[in-house]
C-alpha cells in the first residue's frame, strides 16, 4: 500500500436529500501527509504509534479522525483513551 485516503460524507443531510440524489463525500485526511510518513511499511506505522504514545497532539489528532473529526478528547480523559488504543 503506498497511501490511503479518508473519506466521510454527512449522513443526515444525504438521507434529507433521498435516493435520487448522490452524497456529497469529502476528504478528512491523507496518512501519510497527515502524520508526517514516508511511507506505510510496518515499520513506519510502528514508528507513528510510538510517537502516538510519547506526543498527546499527535494522539489526539488521530483520536479526531478515528472519531470522523465530530469528538475532541477534554483534558484529563486523554491518558485514558490512550491506554484504550494502546
Amino acid at each position: 500500500m503506498l497511501d490511503f485516503n479518508t473519506y466521510i460524507m454527512n449522513l443526515t443531510d444525504a438521507n434529507q436529500k433521498g435516493s435520487e440524489v448522490d452524497p456529497v463525500w469529502y476528504e478528512l485526511y491523507q496518512a501519510k501527509q497527515e502524520y508526517n510518513l514516508t511511507d506505510l511499511t510496518p515499520q513506519s506505522m510502528d514508528e507513528l504509534f510510538q510517537r502516538m504514545k510519547a506526543d498527546d497532539a499527535l494522539f489526539q489528532l488521530y483520536y479526531k479522525y478515528v472519531n470522523k473529526s465530530r469528538t475532541e478528547l477534554k483534558f484529563g480523559r486523554l491518558p485514558h483513551f490512550k491506554t484504550l488504543h494502546f
